[in-house]
């Protein structure tokens, strides 16, 4: 979510020519859940249609990412997650808060 990695490690997976070609570069996290595996999956964004489940799903997949020691932690993407500074907007914030939130109700 707005996290860098360099995935080079796993160039298998994601050179132009193979399956995760699309999330490589950009922050593909929405069209994650969307589906939309597309240019104009990527421009058009309604964090509202999504349910805590499937923001859930996305945040497997960060936590797939931080864990891996092959694929290394760049920096982060300024846009709907950070701001020009790197620093979390109040979307990533509220994504933060439900994710908290409901860890602390699985205890």
């Amino acid at each position: 979510m707005g996290e860098v990695y360099d995935v080079t490690e796993g160039a298998e997976f994601y050179a132009s020519e193979y399956g995760y070609s699309f999330f490589a570069g950009k922050d593909a996290s929405f069209t994650f859940l969307s589906g939309d595996f597309t240019k104009k999956g990527l421009e058009e964004k309604n964090f509202s249609e999504f349910t805590e489940d499937d923001i859930h799903g996305v945040e497997s997949w960060r936590e797939f990412y931080e864990k891996k020691d092959e694929y290394k932690f760049i920096g982060v993407l300024e846009g709907d997650l950070y701001d020009s500074s790197g620093n979390p907007t109040e979307l990533l914030k509220k994504i933060r808060k439900a994710l908290e939130k409901n860890r602390i109700a699985e205890l």
